[in-house]
């Protein structure tokens, strides 16, 4: 969408604003913008997010047979990566980026109760050592063997964190670019600094020629030319 200021007549100025995605048609006649002055959307602040879920451990299920690991998987390795997880958390002090390895523990089980093991490994900011252990997804068990019948069955870890903002998406538009907020400040604590307006001037363009202005939300652009 765009709002005009004056309408387009010769020899007069045109002023053109866009707020969103749009396609702006250079007129006939028209072979140069005065000016083109925007910002992209703002910026996304480091931020606290208390309780979140950041470690999982559990079974999947995957419709095949003879995977790696013969049956039967063990729901007391599954929740020993749960435990351990924790204990990690109970020793932190304040707030430290921690290291858990593996955050994601699953038995991918087949519907021969073979199974192959996804793992991953994540850091996360954590704020103080408190946590819960609770089921994410099913019935998870501690002990016994990990079957296909079971279904998904998953344990997750919650605890109190930080997470990271990003820097704002730029506005751009006839091969330019108006960048959006940024951050200052150092993890975990980054705050949004808005977003400066930068401006072209003498941007040549082509009559008749379409050109894509993409304008994320909070963003803008506006135009100027003789028209």
């Amino acid at each position: 969408m765009f709002a005009a200021g004056k309408s387009a007549s010769a020899g007069k100025l045109i002023t053109q604003t866009f707020t969103s995605d749009t396609t702006w048609v250079a007129p006939i006649g028209t072979n140069v913008l005065l000016t083109m002055s925007g910002y992209g959307g703002p910026a996304i602040a480091d931020a606290y997010y208390p309780n979140q879920p950041i470690v999982f451990s559990g079974g999947t299920l995957l419709p095949t047979t003879g995977l790696p690991n013969p049956p039967f998987g063990q729901w007391a390795t599954l929740y020993a990566k749960i435990t351990d997880a924790a204990a990690i958390v109970a020793a932190n002090s304040g707030v430290n980026n921690l290291f858990f390895s593996p955050a994601v523990f699953f038995y991918n089980v087949g519907t021969d109760d073979t199974y192959n093991i996804t793992s991953l490994s994540e850091d996360y900011w954590v704020s103080g050592n408190s946590y819960t252990i609770a089921p994410s997804m099913g019935s998870p068990l501690t002990s016994g063997n990990v079957t296909y019948s079971q279904g998904t069955n998953l344990w997750g870890l919650r605890a109190d964190v930080y997470g990271f903002g990003q820097n704002g998406t730029a506005t751009t538009g006839v091969g330019k670019t108006f960048p959006g907020g940024t951050l200052t400040g150092t993890e975990p604590y980054r705050t949004a600094v808005a977003p400066v307006t930068t401006t072209y001037s003498n941007v040549a363009v082509t009559p008749g020629v379409s050109y894509p202005i993409v304008v994320p939300s909070g963003g803008s652009l506006t135009i100027t030319y003789i028209g």
